[in-house]
């Protein structure tokens, strides 16, 4: 008799390969900025920033009917840069608490006010972005959880997707039922996402198709 999942092995599965895409998606940020490089004076590179610290925290914030990974994933050695990551993701880069204090730059999202001597204001927002140095810390961070990642989801395609007695086509992995470890999509909507999928690869020359 074939093995099934529960729908809790299932939900760890699904939660697992969108964090190996997440972690994939920071590293492959990471070398970018430093194998061109992106100097911390380009324009790009504070989104470049923004965009490492909000990807690499999202599979540790609560997805609904999936939920989240634990922080006992992360390996001791880069615990205090995870903690760095998720606080300045939570305070600073996908939200801006008042309260929040930079140990460099003191309060982090406060409006600055310069005076000149002559009386006049200037407005100003403190940008507080890692360092190149941080940024290979993270890499090395990115591709250390992302191998993690792929052990789990390995394992899991090993025991219980090895070879699928279905008929060939497009599916979702179906966390709900005890049953079924996959769930038919609609061939329309399939289509739907095949064309868009081929036509941001036609037009920007930088997205893979999952459908060859």
């Amino acid at each position: 008799m074939k093995m099934l999942p529960s729908p809790k092995e299932k939900k760890e599965f699904v939660l697992r390969a969108h964090a190996s895409h997440s972690f994939l998606v920071v590293r492959d940020i990471c070398e970018q900025i430093l194998n061109k490089p992106i100097p911390a004076s380009d324009p790009l590179y504070h989104p470049l920033m923004i965009a490492i610290y909000t990807t690499y925290g999202r599979p540790f914030t609560n997805c609904r009917g999936i939920g989240k990974l634990p922080e006992a994933v992360v390996p001791d050695a880069f615990k205090a840069l995870h903690q760095d990551l998720i606080t300045y993701r939570n305070k600073i880069y996908a939200h801006a608490d008042k309260d929040m204090v930079h140990r460099d730059y003191g309060p982090a999202n406060e409006l600055r006010v310069s005076v000149s001597p002559q009386g006049r204001c200037r407005c100003w927002t403190q940008r507080v972005e890692g360092s190149l140095r941080q940024v290979r810390d993270i890499l090395k961070l990115a591709r250390r959880m992302e191998q993690t990642m792929a052990y789990w989801t390995d394992r899991f395609k090993k025991k219980y997707m090895e070879k699928m007695d279905v008929e060939p086509g497009d599916y979702l992995i179906d966390m709900e039922s005890p049953t079924e470890l996959l769930q038919r999509r609609d061939a329309e909507q399939v289509n739907r996402e095949r064309f868009l999928v081929n036509r941001a690869t036609s037009l920007c020359g930088l997205l893979k198709t999952p459908h060859s």
